[in-house]
Formats: C-alpha cells, sequence, structure tokens
C-alpha cells in the first residue's frame, strides 16, 4: 500500500496526558528509548520482531501478528476480534499507569498503528471524534484500519460512532488523491474507499 503523503518530519509523536507513540519499522530505532514503558507490535504473521524489543520485560510487551487487510483474504491473517481486545486490554492498563510511555507500531506506522492508537484514545476519552483528531494531528499520514476499528466500535459500544469517525477522516484524507485510492483498491480494500462522505 502506497503512503497517503509524505512521511512524518517529527520520529517521535507523543499524545499529551496519555503518552503515546506512534512509529513504522525504520523509526523504531530513533524512538525505542529508556523512556518507552510498554510496547504494542504488529507485524504481518511471520515477520521477524525487531531485537531492540528483546531488552522489554515481557509483561510490558505485547506482540499481535496479522495482516493489514480489512476483509477475508486467501493467504492472509484478517484481524480478529481477539487481537482487538489485547489491544484495548494492554494498552488500557497501561495508559492508566502514572507514568507510562507506549509504543504502537507496525510495519509503516499508517494503518494498524494508528488504527489502535486510535480506539486507545477512546476508550480513554469516549469520545470519537477527538480520538481520530488527536491521533491524525500526531501521524498526518494516518490511514486507520477500517476492520480493526469496526470491531473495537463494537467491544467499546460506539453504536458505530467511532467508525463514522474513522470514515469522515478516510473521505478527507483520500480526496484528490486518484493514485492512493488505486493502490487500496488493488490491496483488496475497496470497501474503505466506497462510499465515503465527499
Amino acid at each position: 500500500m502506497q503512503n497517503p503523503g509524505p512521511p512524518p518530519s517529527p520520529t517521535l509523536e507523543v499524545a499529551s496526558n496519555l503518552d503515546l507513540v506512534i512509529c513504522g519499522i525504520r523509526e523504531i530505532e530513533a524512538t525505542l528509548d529508556g523512556r518507552v514503558t510498554h510496547v504494542i507490535s504488529i507485524l504481518d504473521p511471520g515477520f521477524d520482531e525487531s531485537a531492540r524489543f528483546a531488552t522489554l520485560p515481557p509483561e510490558n510487551f505485547l506482540r499481535l501478528s496479522f495482516s493489514d487487510i480489512i476483509d477475508e483474504t486467501q493467504g492472509a491473517e484478517l484481524p480478529a476480534e481477539s487481537h482487538i481486545a489485547a489491544i484495548l486490554d494492554f494498552g488500557g492498563s497501561a495508559l492508566a499507569l502514572a507514568n507510562h510511555r507506549v509504543l504502537i507500531h507496525c510495519h509503516m506506522g499508517i494503518s494498524r498503528s494508528t488504527a489502535a492508537a486510535i480506539m486507545l484514545f477512546a476508550q480513554h476519552r469516549r469520545d470519537p471524534e477527538a480520538a481520530v483528531a488527536r491521533v491524525t494531528a500526531l501521524r498526518p499520514i494516518a490511514w486507520p484500519n477500517l476492520r480493526m476499528i469496526e470491531l473495537a466500535d463494537g467491544l467499546l459500544g460506539f453504536d458505530q460512532r467511532l467508525v463514522r469517525a474513522v470514515r469522515r477522516h478516510h473521505a478527507k484524507t483520500i480526496r484528490g488523491k486518484n493514485e492512493f485510492r488505486d493502490s487500496l483498491i488493488r490491496h483488496g480494500r475497496r470497501r474503505e474507499v466506497e462510499g465515503l462522505e465527499e
């Protein structure tokens, strides 16, 4: 999947109040420091984890393996409700600590990691619009994985409010980016670009 825009200039993306870092694989070296207390790592099945995470206590590290897809695709693993429940449980507990910095990463820091960040903000604040606004301000290249958001919406009882907030961001982001739209469709994510509010 192509980037929806230029890479973020700062590697470190920290949210005020809730100390949360969003990055891709190439940014881990510059992002993982002594201030990071917890890590949520989301990678494709079979992809090797960064050796840098070996220094973390096992209880402070959540490793999830699923593909960046939104519908059943042959040879790929769809995000499941169990994955989302694990993110909400682990991330929610970490963010409740007085001193924390939670790093969330996926391959590019665009789709799975930003979806995870949005659901954690929404869980904490109970405000889907604010959660989407906060994460997309921190990570302008965000294109949150719709399947993950749909599952989180159900688990958090938002009655589609979280989904609608993310869809509005999708509509705003995709406007005028025909090449990016075509790339999403080629990668089996047509449902993310169809029926968007213009």
